[in-house]
């Protein structure tokens, strides 16, 4: 059976992705860029890269958006390439952190469905926001939290029909995985 067709949107460019984050990250370099495009290329269709500045992303193939969040976060990021996205669910992960391996990855696209808003992985019984697959259902909810200058991600992902992986799946398809939120940060930068 085909699988269910999904875009991947590449936050492209060093920003703050949690309220708990100390500064924001460096811009990835070239070799990040290329790793994070080849780790999406065997599971989606179409490539959007994100970035408050879209002219340091020229190099590269896909559709280049900017993202008009002031300050560019984690959901401004997100609003931005799924309203760009080609189809209804996206795989979205940020260059500028530490990639996830191809099974974790392939963990995520085998639970697309149309029926979720969110596809994520769970760690200490907390979903991560990324690397995780959004559909365009959010886009209204996005852009409400947004336009309310509400920038929690888990307030946003609370709101949402979604399917947490549970640890234990991810751990089993690889064992060397770590979350990229830490539960205990994420819970004190929540509202």
């Amino acid at each position: 059976m085909e699988p269910y067709p999904l875009s991947a949107i590449v936050i492209a460019d060093g920003r703050q992705l949690s309220a708990a984050d100390a500064a924001a990250p460096a811009m990835p370099d070239p070799p990040q860029l290329e790793r994070a495009r080849a780790a999406v290329a065997p599971l989606a269709t179409d490539i959007v890269w994100v970035a408050a500045d879209p002219s340091t992303l020229l190099a590269w193939d896909g559709l280049i958006v900017s993202d008009h969040g002031q300050p560019p976060d984690l959901l401004s990021a997100i609003h931005a390439g799924l309203f760009a996205a080609r189809h209804d669910q996206a795989l979205v992960l940020a260059a500028s952190q530490a990639l996830p391996s191809g099974a974790v990855l392939a963990l995520l696209r085998r639970s697309a469905a149309p029926r979720w808003d969110g596809v994520f992985l769970e760690a200490a019984a907390t979903a991560q926001p990324l690397p995780a697959i959004y559909h365009k259902r959010c886009l209204k909810l996005l852009s409400r939290q947004l336009g309310e200058g509400r920038r929690q991600a888990g307030g946003f992902m609370r709101q949402l029909h979604r399917h947490l992986i549970a640890e234990d799946l991810v751990r089993q398809a690889d064992g060397q995985w770590a979350p990229l939120f830490a539960p205990e940060d994420r819970r004190s930068a929540e509202p």
